[in-house]
Formats: C-alpha cells, sequence, structure tokens
C-alpha cells in the first residue's frame, strides 16, 4: 500500500516539474511519425496541441529524436531512402526549428540512438562499425 503512494507522489512530482519546466523554457515534445508517407520528426507544444512543427521533410526514415536544452539542437537519426530501399542509419543535428541539417556520421555501417552529455557538449551513440553494436 505504502509503495504505491509514493510511487502516486513520484509520478505527481515528474508530471508537476515537466510542466512548470516547459511552460518556464518554451520546451516542445519531440516524436517521429508517419503523417505524409514517410516517417518524419514533430515538434509539438503541450500546453497547445493544435501547434505541431514538422522538422524533417524528406523520403528518409528520421526517427530518435533528442532535444539538447544546453544548445537548443536536436540529434536524430535518419535511414536514407533510395530506389533500392532504405540504406544505413547516419546521425545527424539540426536546430530547433528543424533548419541547419549536418550529417555528423558516416560510412557503410549502422549509427543509432544518439544522446547529448549533460553539457550538451558531447555526443554519444551506438555504431556497428565492426558488426556489433557498441
Amino acid at each position: 500500500m505504502f509503495k504505491n503512494i509514493y510511487l502516486f507522489i513520484i509520478i505527481f512530482i515528474i508530471i508537476f516539474t515537466a510542466s512548470v519546466f516547459s511552460k518556464q523554457n518554451g520546451a516542445r515534445i519531440l516524436f517521429n511519425a508517419d503523417k505524409t508517407g514517410y516517417v518524419d520528426i514533430y515538434s509539438i507544444d503541450p500546453d497547445n496541441t493544435s501547434d505541431i512543427q514538422m522538422l524533417t521533410k524528406s523520403k528518409d526514415y528520421d526517427f530518435w529524436p533528442r532535444w539538447s536544452e544546453k544548445n537548443k539542437k536536436i540529434l536524430y537519426c535518419s535511414l536514407p531512402f533510395s530506389s533500392d530501399g532504405y540504406g544505413k542509419s547516419k546521425i545527424w543535428t539540426m536546430d530547433h526549428d528543424g533548419k541547419n541539417n549536418i550529417k555528423l556520421t558516416d560510412g557503410n555501417f549502422d549509427d543509432f540512438f544518439p544522446n547529448w552529455s549533460l553539457d550538451g557538449k558531447y555526443i554519444v551513440f551506438q555504431s556497428y562499425r565492426d558488426s556489433n553494436g557498441e
């Protein structure tokens, strides 16, 4: 019984903190979706769910968006589309509004699941450069 009460309190604190944080900093929720026939990255205002912005616009499969509060940048993965199907996943970055897309990794292997360091200076990711994930 007490475990349930503590769990409820923790969830309430997380939701309350996230709500206050988003209102103070103008944070948006990032997600990927297939709304046009291709999977792109979008952002939504949690206080106004009709305010949805499409951040990537390509035939590539864009996914795994990660926001950096420190430098207002977004990391994401992209599987390039070609007539042969999808290629190898690469890591990209872009501004919070979807502009200035920069490809960070290259090569004939997959790079997945990027994330920012807490200070926003470094990026960690999983790569299959030698045929297994590291």
